[in-house]
This record gives structure tokens, sequence and C-alpha cells, in this order.
């Protein structure tokens, strides 16, 4: 029994679906917008917007920050992530340059991707912006546009502790903090590529077990020979 020349290609393909969810994938913001760019000299001023998720859960596995003339930034800056008044993961973005520039932003992985289930609102902000020389965008002007998997956001700041609420100001979001994410597979999707990785895999070890051994085919081959 001999194995398709096509099954490792399709076991790796499925192998590498399944792994999406911790790789590189789609960034929250495309296009950062055309808002004048400030500094804020407010104290302990944290800027940033609440978001809904459109009709697809996603899966967030980087956090980053807007990095003005992607030259690095002065100051480090902490980027958090929140359900409500509750803090869902937060990274830091270092100061200095950065070899993960994408699209004007510096990202840093979570520990965990997160889940943000569809249709449901999050909060992102980030800190470390007061007497700092780092600009972001402001919240007037031609905002930032969102991919297809955003269903709206609205600008928030906040000049107060880490973990309290954010004031609405409206607006276009500020720019600021931004995500990246893969979209969550339907579980009807995800099981039946499971099924298909434990056939492929199965007639793999099929195929393994019912192969001749090749030294008693070399045995045997002498012995015809003579």
């Amino acid at each position: 029994m001999k194995t398709s020349i096509t099954t490792y290609p399709l076991l790796i393909l499925a192998i590498s679906f399944l792994m999406r969810t911790t790789t590189l994938g789609t960034e929250a913001i495309t296009n950062a917008g055309s808002t004048p760019v400030i500094t804020d000299n407010s104290p302990n001023s944290k800027i940033g917007y609440i978001f809904t998720v459109g009709s697809s859960d996603i899966s967030v596995f980087s956090l980053g920050l807007w990095d003005d003339n992607s030259d690095g930034f002065s100051d480090s800056h902490d980027v958090g992530l929140w359900s409500g008044s509750v803090l869902l993961g937060n990274v830091t973005i270092p100061s200095g340059p950065s070899d993960t520039q994408i699209g004007g932003f510096q990202y840093v992985a979570l520990a965990l991707p997160l889940i943000l289930p569809s249709n449901e609102a999050f909060v992102i902000k980030a800190s470390g912006f007061s007497g700092s020389i780092d600009a972001f965008h402001n919240s007037f002007g031609s905002g930032p546009v969102f991919s297809g998997d955003i269903a709206s956001a609205v600008s928030l700041y906040q000049s107060d502790v880490w973990g309290s609420p954010l004031t609405v100001i409206g607006g276009t979001p500020f720019v600021g903090p931004s995500f990246q994410y893969n979209a969550v597979p339907e579980p009807s999707s995800i099981m039946l590529l499971l099924i298909s990785v434990g056939i492929i895999t199965m007639k793999i070890l099929v195929s393994r077990k019912n192969r001749p051994n090749r030294l008693v085919q070399l045995i045997a081959g002498r012995q015809e020979f003579r």
C-alpha cells in the first residue's frame, strides 16, 4: 500500500490551518488616517478607543502602537485590552527602534491569544504619553481605516489611573493603539479538519506498517539471483 503523493502536503496544510491563531494575520487598523499628530502633556494620560467586533469571533495575538515616522519610541508604553473594567491582556512596547514594524505600528505578542466574541465591545488603550515626545493622531479629521472584521470604533481618553474607565469623547479613534488578529474558524470547520487530519495520519501509519522491510527485500533478491 503506497501513500499518495498528495498525502503529506495535505497534512502540512491542515496542521498549518489549525495553527493560524498563533501566526501573523490581520491588522485591526489598516490605515492610520490623516488626523493631526500631537503630543500630550496631561498627567497620566491614556488614549484609545472602544471597538465592536463584527459578525465573526476573532483571536487577538498581539497588541501594538502607532510609531510616528517609524523611527522607534522615545519612551516605553503599555498597551492593554479590556472588557469593561476587566484587563484581558497587556504588553509593553519598548523604547528605541524595532524590527516588528508593520504598517506604521510596532507590535508585541501577547502571552496567549485572546478570543473576542462577535458583536461585543472592547476597549484598547495605551499609556505613557504624559510628558513624552512620542506623538499620536488625535480624534479630529480623517480617522483610521479598520479591517472589515471590526464593526465600529469610537475615541476614548483617560487622564486617571490605568484601571479606571475612559471618557468617551466621540470622534475618530486615537491612533494610538492597535492589534493583530486572526478570524476564528467555525466549530464545524475545525471538526471537519480534525477528522481529515486523523484520516491522513492513519493512512500514513498503515502505509508504513505494511511497507516491506528493505533488508528482507535485499536478501530475497540475492537468493533469486542465485
